[in-house]
């Protein structure tokens, strides 16, 4: 598998005190983040960094990673090292956006040394240097993935636990409005959690992602409409969510293994024995 390689926008070290020299606590501005902003907290101080509106206490070794389009901002004060790069690969993009969007690594101490040996390589002062930090990035990058999903994975059975609540009120109502177009943000803030957070502890919780979820329950619902009305394939697409027959009946035909209108003549056939 081949992929587009990650353009680096900036990548160094930095700290609120000497950019922002306001008194502890003060709060930046509400920002919106324009690519993706890897970051991991090298010195946390006080306080707290917001995403989406959702708080995260600052820790050693915390990992950051905001997604384009996030809404970002910070109480001061603090020290991390970031790189903001970009992608245009798709696959790439996908990984990146399952991902949390914040992290307390279980071993701080190795993504440290994995940034500072990344940092070592800046600037990049010949095409040769820039190849190899164009490279360095690349394997820095995959490793922070590793990090991030595996120590997501562990601290994402406590959020069950804290938000089973109200991502099981989240599903029902995804279940009460399957005729209507959801999108994740609305989902998630039946929850009153983040996007990319719901997601995670949603995934994890139910095994299946949200649109997944959703899906499944349409089909559900499509299956006894078929079997008890006199709808048209067009009527039952329209009621159970599809915004057309033919991409109803795509979806359908991959979860069932047939299309409807023979799903429904078989099983009404059956019936009539």
């Amino acid at each position: 598998m081949k992929l587009l390689a990650p353009r680096v926008i900036d990548c160094g070290m930095f700290d609120s005190r000497v950019k922002y020299p306001q008194p502890e606590g003060t709060v930046s501005a509400v920002r919106t983040v324009p690519c993706y902003e890897l970051e991991i907290i090298t010195e946390p101080r006080d306080g707290c960094a917001f995403i989406d509106g959702r708080a995260y206490r600052r820790r050693t070794g915390m990992l950051i990673l905001a997604k384009p389009g996030a809404k970002r901002y910070s109480e001061m004060h603090f020290r991390c090292g970031y790189v903001h790069f970009t992608t245009e690969d798709p696959a790439l993009r996908a990984q990146l956006d399952t991902l949390p969007d914040v992290v307390y690594s279980a071993d701080p101490t190795a993504c440290l040394s994995e940034f500072r040996e990344l940092l070592r390589l800046t600037p990049a002062e010949s095409p040769i240097d820039a190849l190899r930090f164009d490279g360095a990035f690349c394997r820095y990058l995959a490793a922070m993935i590793e990090h991030m999903t595996r120590d997501g994975r562990r601290s994402a059975g406590a959020g069950i636990v804290r938000y089973r609540a109200a991502l099981e009120k989240s599903a029902a109502w995804l279940t009460e409005h399957l005729g209507e177009p959801v999108s994740l943000s609305q989902a998630a803030a039946q929850a009153n959690l983040s996007p990319s957070y719901y997601h995670k502890l949603f995934t994890a919780l139910y095994g299946v992602s949200p649109g997944e979820y959703l899906l499944r329950r349409r089909i559900e619902k499509a299956k006894l409409l078929l079997l008890e009305s006199d709808g048209t394939l067009t009527e039952i697409a329209e009621s159970c969510g599809f915004s057309s027959q033919s991409y109803f009946g795509k979806q359908f035909r991959r979860a069932v293994g047939v299309t409807p209108a023979r799903y429904r003549s078989e099983m009404l056939g059956k019936l009539a024995l």
